[in-house]
């Protein structure tokens, strides 16, 4: 066998075992160990591990992919990144009490994504978009069926070869929800909190309805129906409100965009039971969202300080923040004025987070790739794209994952590529 035949070998096994093991949380403590903040403990993954030795054998069968690569030749996103760029490095040279280990980590994350961004509209090229949704789908149930038994159980299985970490529902700072008198714990499976959970199984829900929608066969029909059931399943059980609420938006875009006039689903069961099974749904929807004034008050409060502790961060630094990675290390500052228990958490808002992180330059370079991979690309994005990005706008308003978490970051960086990609073909799934 040639050397060039064994690196495509070795690469279709590598993206096979990419895709299958996408939200796995195996990881190692990677060079320094400390451990003060969650956020902060600098993991190598193994999604990293995959993510690099693609690019290294795809750099050496084509040394100048990089430069060939269609999002680097777009000029907007481009300017984008190097306003980025230039943030992160400036915050080596004007910045003081930086946390170097954390700053470096991220820095090194952030290159590797942006060259997996580049790479994924070979990807997509070589295999095509509804090979690798379906590959990622497949390795995604396991991990939705481990939430599930995690919720009925009240405690984890450790499996920690798929990440799983140690913990039961009694733990302080696990995630439970109360039902009445009953205390529910939330699933993870390997995902670092239900939110994520929920966020990812809304991204595949968004997906297969629009595949359910446009499938020409009856069998494709029914598997994808089936699989909207289940990912939504996905999305009811992790009780995330930002999840339902993206997943929503996003349902309705899909429909409006479709111009759908029939019923979604074929089943045809009796008027009673579907009648039954939306008030059952839409009571614990409501009572859910209903906490937020109540028990869950506490944490709107929390979110809602957060957002104030990043604008004040960002005043204090307005062009280039106060460094990438070092906002939980400021929070502590601002927060003793608050007048609530210590609450180490990023500004749950993707857009604050870099805004306060750095500053405007680097939200300026933000706002330019997804100007270019949103707007600029919206009429050759296919529906579930659109929706997809509707989905990660607004939870992004709500939540950090997107930019803080690994899995949110490979999604992110997922959909920036399927984006670019769009650009340069016609496929619609």
């Amino acid at each position: 066998m040639s050397i060039k035949r064994l690196i495509e070998a070795v690469r279709k096994v590598l993206v096979v075992l990419l895709l299958l093991t996408f939200f796995w949380q195996t990881r190692k403590a990677f060079i320094f160990r400390f451990e003060v903040f969650d956020y902060l403990i600098p993991f190598v993954y193994l999604s990293d591990i995959f993510i690099v030795l693609l690019l290294v054998l795809e750099t050496i069968q084509s040394p100048t992919w990089i430069f060939k690569s269609i999002v680097l030749k777009n000029k907007v996103a481009s300017t984008g990144v190097a306003l980025l760029f230039v943030s992160i490095v400036a915050s080596i040279v004007f910045q003081k009490n930086l946390l170097l280990s954390a700053y470096v980590y991220k820095a090194l994350k952030l290159l590797i994504l942006w060259l997996f961004i580049n790479f994924i509209p070979t990807l997509v090229e070589r295999y095509s978009t509804k090979k690798v949704m379906t590959l990622l789908s497949v390795g995604l149930l396991p991990l939705l069926l481990l939430g599930a038994i995690e919720m009925l159980l009240g405690h984890s299985l450790s499996l920690k070869l798929l990440g799983e970490w140690a913990f039961s529902k009694q733990m302080p700072g696990i995630s439970t929800i109360s039902l009445g008198s009953f205390s529910i714990l939330r699933p993870y499976a390997t995902f670092p909190h239900p939110n994520l959970f929920g966020a990812v199984m809304g991204i595949f829900s968004i997906y297969w309805l629009v595949r359910f929608v446009s499938a020409d066969y009856v069998v494709k029909k029914r598997l994808a129906k089936y699989l909207v059931i289940v990912f939504v399943f996905g999305v009811f059980i992790s009780f995330s409100r930002t999840a339902w609420l993206g997943l929503a938006l996003a349902f309705t875009y899909v429909v409006r965009a479709s111009r759908l006039k029939a019923p979604l689903f074929t089943a045809k069961p009796g008027v009673w039971k579907i009648v039954t099974f939306l008030v059952v749904i839409m009571t614990i929807i409501l009572f859910r969202f209903n906490q937020l004034f109540g028990a869950d008050s506490l944490s709107l409060l929390r979110r809602w300080e957060l957002d104030k502790i990043a604008f004040k961060v960002w005043l204090k630094n307005p062009a280039l923040g106060v460094g990438l990675n070092q906002f939980l290390l400021v929070l502590d500052e601002y927060w003793v004025r608050v007048g609530l228990l210590r609450f180490s958490q990023p500004v749950h808002n993707i857009y604050l987070m870099i805004l306060a992180e750095l500053g405007g330059i680097g939200l300026l370079g933000m706002v330019l790739v997804l100007y270019s991979a949103i707007v600029r690309a919206w009429n050759k994005l296919p529906i579930w794209l659109r929706a997809v990005w509707i989905f990660i706008l607004v939870t992004g308003l709500l939540d950090h994952y997107w930019w803080t978490l690994q899995q949110g970051l490979l999604v992110l960086s997922l959909t920036l590529g399927f984006s670019f990609a769009s650009m340069n073909t016609d496929e619609k799934a």
